[in-house]
């Protein structure tokens, strides 16, 4: 069987240096085919190259030489067959900048660099690639990777590990690796476990390697607990009757770490009694009727035991009837106890109890009170203080004091409470003020008074107002009825803050400014001042008053003279009778100044018979500024003054001309005005005619279709003319004999004489039209017979007279004219 190649050699192979390749060449026959291998016409048997027992070719290590022509020849006695294949090296890629080992504390951020070349053919096919302990690195929020460049921003201990560039083209890689260490706080310990639990310690064990320190010292370890209730950390022995769970963190220079894995199961303690009573024990005093007990509850780790609850003790003070109640629900904190007293003293107890018994201690015995209830006493004779002037916002009282015994408090005695409101109003207006045991007591002993008046002073009246007010007694729930009301006015007082202030607009050197009314006139309102400041950082300079009475009504003012780009710090204040009141400020930057307004454009003009709405833009312009004002100037054909329009217009883009002329052609401009500093800037002149009938007739006559219409229909004139002279001049093969007899210039004997006859042809039509030659220019008959048309045989008579053919060489000059003129 003559050898068969069933593998031949790639047409091209690529294969990069310092590779191991092999060239297909699978042969089979019988004998078993010999098989050499050739690069080129020289035969391969060097050390590096390996024929393979199938045929293939294995070359041990590439080399750039070793590019070329491969060939496998495979023979045996029957025959010989061959095979080619192309193998090219590429230059092997290599790291040129390798990444390099850091350390860095943990959050702070790292960078690896790596650079990399190929072969110049491979370029393109050139891709890095990052990976960490083997495997590839994946961008995230704080991971980064742009090609060569690794960033690591907000690093932790899980970042420690080898780095590893991997520079690759499809056929090799070459690859640079860095190591980084990440200071950080401890890795959480592990295996944590209970060795021992007790009823009041546990012994908790757990393992920790040193790596774990993430390169820092450890400093101690933290035992933290759970129990079936609450976390806590264990600074304390065990509580009975609970279920512990423990975890651990490692504390190192850098900070603490996260906790290990709890330990499995439950550490339980075994029952006892509760080691506390309930704490912060007290009575409320609200409910008239019943003794309130109050208390902190008792959480359920120190319960100790099953079946919790509080036991209340009350005895009310000076009898020996001792009362027990108990709770058993620990998340309620008070009891209601109904009592047939108000404001009694009581002895009072809680304890805690568990299914073992009573806490150890005993607890803390407590005096509290029953209910209060209103007082039954109502001051009298209340009345303004005769020796203190009522002033806008403040007046004094008397009265006389009660008996302050607690069977007509029916509470504690906590002083008088003086109430007023504005006189109808007393449901929106109503406002208190409490007057103190110790208070009145001490005014009382200061002044001396005969009259044993209590007195107390209001200091927050409305002013310029109808004020009604009384007094009542008060305990530390309750008051009593109220006194009798005393009527009377407060005086106008100052103003509180305007309502309202703001800068409306802002310019280079000024602002206008607009305010409201103040909420609290507190009077009537006579006017208001406005001062102002500059600022300029945090220097603030003296006060300046810009206007010192704007009128009452007045809500707008526009505050001039100002400095451009510069922040200034501007007050208001209203005034009353009794002078000005309470300060209002804003602070407001005017805006950089420009020597130049903004040049209004107008973009339209939309025109009736007698008016015209003119619409423009302000273009941005650099260097310009917006104004605040805009006029409209109009200019009537063959006039030359401008008129102004009256008003400045409201609209910042457009405004009305009015009382113009219909049928009128008009100029008109539009005018930017500071009203600052009176500059004003000029628009660009705008051309339009108002509606009427004088402007339908120029719009007629002007109108470009009507034009364009004369034009077409003389164009159309000049053709028609053009094609009739033509026409005229070819003659259409008209009968010669017919036309000249009906003249009385033909006859057949005189043919000499027709070339004069063709000469006289100042019409271009060979003399046929020339009926106004003189008598004796009119060819005899005797020449008519002698016509001459040259050499041209085609100008032939027929029968008839008329030409056969065309004219010959007169005809085509008569054509050479036509052409001509047209």
């Amino acid at each position: 069987l003559a050898p068969i190649i069933e593998a031949k050699p790639a047409e091209e192979t690529v294969v990069a240096e310092e590779q191991v390749l092999k060239v297909s060449c699978q042969v089979t026959g019988k004998p078993k085919p010999r098989v050499i291998w050739y690069k080129g016409n020289q035969q391969l048997i060097h050390d590096k190259f390996e024929v393979l027992s199938n045929g293939d070719l294995l070359i041990k290590k590439t080399e750039q030489k070793d590019t070329g022509t491969y060939t496998c020849l495979a023979e045996n006695k029957f025959g010989k067959v061959s095979a080619s294949g192309k193998v090219m090296v590429r230059d092997k890629t290599r790291i040129d900048t390798k990444p390099i080992d850091s350390k860095v504390d943990y959050t702070n951020p790292v960078i690896f660099t790596c650079g990399a070349s190929t072969d110049t053919m491979e370029s393109k096919n050139l891709r890095i690639r990052w990976l960490k302990d083997g495997v590839e690195v994946k961008p995230s929020n704080r991971i980064f990777i742009n090609g060569g460049v690794l960033t690591i921003n907000e690093t932790n201990s899980k970042d420690t590990g080898n780095y590893t560039c991997l520079a690759e083209n499809g056929l090799d890689n070459a690859t640079a690796t860095a190591s980084l260490e990440v200071k950080a706080i401890p890795d959480p310990p592990y295996n944590v476990s209970v060795k021992e639990c007790l009823s009041t310690k546990a012994t908790i064990e757990w393992k920790f390697d040193d790596k774990m320190s993430n390169f820092d010292v450890m400093i101690k370890f933290i035992v933290e607990y759970s129990t079936e209730f609450k976390p806590g950390v264990v600074t304390v022995d065990l509580s009975p009757y609970a279920k512990y769970s423990f975890r651990v963190r490692a504390i190192n220079m850098m900070g603490t770490s996260e906790p290990s894995e709890p330990t499995s199961g439950w550490c339980e303690t075994p029952m006892s009694v509760p080691d506390k009573n309930p704490e912060n024990v007290h009575t409320d005093e609200s409910y008239t009727g019943f003794l309130v007990v109050k208390w902190n509850r008792v959480e359920q780790i120190d319960h100790n035991g099953p079946n919790f609850r509080y036991v209340v003790e009350v005895q009310e003070q000076g009898t020996q009837e001792l009362q027990i109640f108990e709770v058993n629900d620990y998340r309620i904190t008070e009891k209601h106890i109904p009592v047939e007293n108000i404001f009694r003293p009581y002895l009072i107890k809680v304890r805690s109890e568990n299914q073992v018994g009573k806490a150890t201690n005993d607890p803390v015995t407590y005096i509290g009170y029953s209910g209060e209830a209103p007082p039954l006493v109502v001051p009298e004779n209340f009345e303004l203080d005769p020796d203190v002037n009522i002033t806008a916002i403040s007046a004094s009282f008397r009265w006389d004091p009660v008996d302050t015994s607690p069977e007509l408090i029916r509470g504690e005695f906590s002083g008088y409470k003086i109430r007023f409101w504005k006189a109808g109003e007393k449901e929106t207006t109503l406002h208190e003020h409490i007057i103190s045991p110790e208070s009145s007591s001490k005014k009382r002993k200061r002044r001396n008074s005969p009259d044993n008046k209590i007195r107390g002073t209001v200091a927050n009246l409305p002013s310029y107002a109808d004020i009604e007010a009384d007094v009542v007694v008060i305990n530390r729930k309750f008051e009593s009825n109220g006194s009798n009301i005393v009527n009377f006015s407060t005086p106008e007082g100052v103003p509180g803050i305007v309502g309202f202030f703001k800068a409306a607009h802002r310019g280079s050197h000024h602002f206008s400014l607009k305010w409201g009314k103040p909420a609290k006139p507190n009077g009537i309102i006579t006017g208001y001042q406005m001062a102002y400041q500059k600022i300029s950082r945090l220097d603030v300079g003296p006060k300046i008053i810009a206007f010192e009475d704007l009128g009452p009504d007045e809500e707008e003012a526009e505050l001039k003279g100002l400095d451009p780009d510069t922040q200034y710090r501007i007050y208001i204040t209203a005034r009353t009778a009794e002078g000005l009141g309470e300060e209002f400020y804003i602070d407001v930057k005017t805006i950089s100044d420009v020597s130049q307004l903004a040049t209004p454009v107008i973009q339209n003009v939309y025109p009736g018979d007698n008016n015209a709405n003119v619409t423009w833009n302000m273009p941005t312009e650099k260097g310009g500024r917006f104004p605040q004002l805009y006029y409209i100037e109009y200019l009537k054909k063959d006039s030359t003054k401008w008129v102004r329009i009256d008003h400045p217009v409201e609209s910042q883009n457009w405004g009305m001309l009015q009382h113009l002329e219909p049928g009128t052609q008009y100029e008109v401009r539009v005018v930017a005005m500071s009203h600052v500093n009176g500059v004003e800037q000029l628009g660009k002149e705008y051309t339009f005619m108002t509606a009427g009938i004088g402007a339908a007739k120029a719009s007629f006559l002007s109108a470009t279709w009507f034009i364009g219409m004369m034009v077409a229909i003389a164009v159309l004139i000049l053709i028609l003319v053009i094609v009739c002279i033509v026409k005229r001049n070819k003659g259409d093969n008209y009968p010669v004999q017919e036309k000249e007899r009906l003249r009385g210039t033909y006859t057949d004997e005189n043919p000499d004489h027709f070339d004069d006859y063709g000469k006289g042809d100042e019409n271009g039509i060979k003399g046929s039209g020339s009926f106004d030659q003189e008598a004796e220019k009119v060819p005899l008959e005797e020449d008519v017979d002698s016509l001459d048309y040259g050499d041209d045989e085609g100008s032939k008579f027929n029968e008839d007279g008329s030409f056969i053919g065309q004219y010959g060489t007169a005809e085509k000059e008569n054509e050479t004219n036509v052409s001509s003129i047209v």
